[in-house]
């Protein structure tokens, strides 16, 4: 997998796949999340939190509500990892650099 995005969206289809007992092929790049078997609201928070673990950024969960698919999800991902916004770990007011997410889905610190 030599695509960036390939391999962000390949993460989160692993984390969603894990969550909701789901094989990793049945998560659908174009399906909607909603359409997702097992998927409530609490999944949806702990799919929020798996993540930003993984990818070691913040997202708001208002922006992940907005995500109807798993594309708006990788999209998300996307931004935050381009503009380095701050971990939930992170202090206030300090903005630490993130790591690249390289093509077999290790980070790699810039």
């Amino acid at each position: 997998m030599s695509d960036p995005h390939a391999a962000v969206e390949h993460q989160i289809r692993a984390v969603i796949a894990d969550l909701l007992n789901h094989p990793i092929e049945t998560v659908d790049e174009d399906a909607g999340l909603a359409d997702l078997s097992g998927l409530d609201s609490l999944t949806l928070f702990q799919i929020l939190d798996a993540i930003e673990k993984r990818f070691e950024i913040s997202l708001d969960e208002s922006e992940l509500y907005g995500a109807s698919s798993l594309s708006d999800l990788t999209k998300l991902v996307e931004v935050a990892l381009t503009n380095g916004t701050p971990t939930t770990s992170d202090r206030p007011g300090t903005v630490a650099s993130r790591p690249a997410v390289t093509a077999g889905g290790e980070h790699e610190h810039q």
